[in-house]
């Protein structure tokens, strides 16, 4: 696992990145509220004001234990039973991110009940925390990477054929030299561009465009992630390596999961433009 050696300490990459996104977030959030931009919403504004340290740590319980738990159950659930202990080893990797969504929205109801907000609420802050969560994806994937974890597939596996050594120069071919001597699809790279980066952007020109004129639904962004990052994960997972994907019949876990993130997402836009035509 890659980390920083700080006098005796050893700093993980993996930490520092989920700490980076965290920061970024609360500054993020900051920043809207003493901009204002909701304050036509004086019950969000309030919020944004008065309960960024409750979003902070409702935010950071949810992705790390919902994270563990997630990938415990879900990846290697077997191993975890015989040595339950390393169920805290953090520090040895293994995030799950369907289970830190779960624990991130179970979060999000506890800000619900405490300051009062509506459903609009929710989906509104759901947006605003998505914009700097792809950031976070992307960043947790680069992680992914340092650690060699949920690599794809030997590339000589594959049922096509495309130029190996251009796509090793850009990196979406790569020989994980602490699992073996093949060279396998960057399933960490492709997902970090797609799910992270990509997004990122698509969301930021949206807030900007949007969000700050006032001129959205709560749920857009939403209803767009749930949408293309079920579809861009659906996809990859097809390209990860059998030991790392858990299949259930003729799909694995996590594809499941996209079955529903994917409906979640149709529903919710479905009854936004319903909204927005009244």
């Amino acid at each position: 696992m890659e980390s920083i050696d700080f006098f005796d300490f050893q700093i993980h990459l993996y930490g520092v990145f989920y700490f980076v996104s965290f920061v970024i977030g609360y500054l993020f959030f900051y920043w809207i509220g003493k901009k204002g931009f909701f304050k036509k919403d004086k019950k969000f504004q309030r919020f944004l004001e008065k309960g960024l340290d409750d979003l902070a740590l409702a935010s950071i319980l949810g992705v790390l234990v919902g994270g563990r738990l997630g990938y415990v159950l879900f990846y290697d659930l077997g191993y975890f039973m015989e040595n339950p202990l390393h169920i805290f080893f953090l520090w040895q990797g293994g995030m799950a991110f369907v289970g830190g969504v779960i624990g991130v929205i179970l979060g999000f109801f506890y800000i619900k009940r405490k300051y009062s907000l509506n459903f609009s609420h929710l989906l509104l802050l759901g947006d605003l925390v998505l914009i700097i969560g792809t950031l976070g994806i992307f960043l947790g994937r680069i992680g992914n990477f340092l650690n060699q974890e949920l690599y794809g597939k030997p590339v000589k596996d594959l049922p096509f054929v495309l130029n190996i050594n251009l796509l090793e120069n850009v990196g979406l071919y790569y020989t994980y030299d602490r699992v073996d001597d093949k060279i396998r699809v960057n399933t960490n790279i492709i997902e970090a561009i797609l799910e992270g980066l990509v997004l990122f952007i698509a969301f930021l020109i949206i807030f900007f465009k949007k969000y700050v004129k006032n001129n959205f639904k709560p749920g857009f962004i939403v209803a767009l992630f749930l949408i293309f990052y079920s579809i861009f994960r659906f996809f990859a997972e097809f390209l990860r390596d059998e030991s790392m994907v858990d299949y259930v019949w003729i799909f694995t876990s996590s594809q499941w999961f996209m079955f529903l993130f994917f409906f979640s997402g149709l529903w919710i836009w479905i009854y936004l433009l319903k909204d927005l035509k009244k």
